[in-house]
This record gives structure tokens, C-alpha cells and sequence, in this order.
């Protein structure tokens, strides 16, 4: 009985695909559970990357955004300083575990496509040769990282998070 209500209740409401962000908490100025980590968030219902961002550096103040998604370097990551980066991912669904019967409707299919996420992929640029003083763009290439696998946790109580560990 309680798991028809539960059905009823993802058939019945409205449903927003949420936005998933990966942030990077490096420097040595933030607290130890956080330093030169990454997490996985998912954010509000309709909150874009700008609306994020901003959100985050209002929780952390003396925050420097960083504003290109490419790995830093040791000496962001010894500083004593703050540097956020931030950027969006896309979610890969496993729906191996949804409800994969012909019956099922789609809205639940979809509810388990959404919030049954492990895995999200994002493109990193990367100049390939010498970069052109003319045209930054036309020696930059992207690089897709396919597999990030994301456990479970929670950080704050305003943001969902889950920890990352990156395959490629």
C-alpha cells in the first residue's frame, strides 16, 4: 500500500530535471573534510550554473572562483587560499534498476532516469599543439570525461553532494 501511494505520488506531482554541478574545493584554506576535494551537487528545482555559483560563494566568502574546468595545479592546490570551481555535468542514467516492466509508465521510468544517478560526464577543453595568439580556439580541442562515479553523502545542509572519483 505504501509503495502504490509512493507511484501515485511521482505520477501525480510535477517533475523538474535538476541540474548536477561539479565543484572543486581547492587550497589549503578550506576546512580538512573539504580540501582539494570533489563533489558531484545537485542543485535546486530551475537553479542554472550562475544562480549556483553565486550560492556558493556566498557560503564561502573568501572563495576565489575559478573559471575554466581544467585540473589545478600544485600551486592552487599547496596555497593558502580558497579557490572554487564549478562547472555542469551531465547525468548518465543507469536505469538498470528502474522498473523495467512494459507496464510501468514513463513518468516513473523517468523519475528512477533522473534520481537514480551514479554516473555524469563533462567535457574538458585542452589546446592540442602550440596555442595560436590569433585564434585561442582553433588548436582547442575537448575531451569528454565519461565516468565519474559518485557515492552518496551530504555536505551541507543546503546541498546535496555526493564525492567523486574520476575514471576516464
Amino acid at each position: 500500500k505504501m509503495e502504490a501511494a509512493y507511484y501515485d505520488n511521482i505520477i501525480e506531482q510535477q517533475r523538474v530535471e535538476p541540474e548536477f554541478f561539479r565543484m572543486g574545493f581547492y587550497g589549503r584554506k578550506f576546512p580538512f573534510f573539504l580540501r582539494n576535494k570533489e563533489f558531484v551537487c545537485r542543485g535546486y528545482d530551475y537553479e542554472r550554473l550562475e544562480d549556483f555559483q553565486q550560492r556558493m560563494l556566498g557560503e564561502f566568502p573568501q572563495a576565489i572562483a575559478m573559471q575554466h574546468p581544467n585540473q589545478p595545479d600544485d600551486t592552487i592546490l599547496q596555497s593558502d587560499a580558497q579557490y572554487l570551481q564549478i562547472y555542469a555535468v551531465t547525468p548518465v542514467s543507469d536505469i538498470s534498476d528502474a522498473p523495467q516492466l512494459e507496464r510501468v509508465p514513463e513518468r516513473i521510468k523517468s523519475f528512477y532516469r533522473i534520481n537514480n544517478v551514479h554516473r555524469f560526464h563533462y567535457d574538458r577543453p585542452f589546446h592540442k599543439g602550440s596555442k595560436d595568439r590569433e585564434n585561442e580556439f582553433r588548436c582547442r580541442k575537448s575531451r569528454r570525461a565519461r565516468s565519474s562515479h559518485c557515492s552518496s553523502s551530504q555536505y551541507s545542509s543546503s546541498v546535496k553532494a555526493a564525492s567523486v572519483s574520476e575514471g576516464q
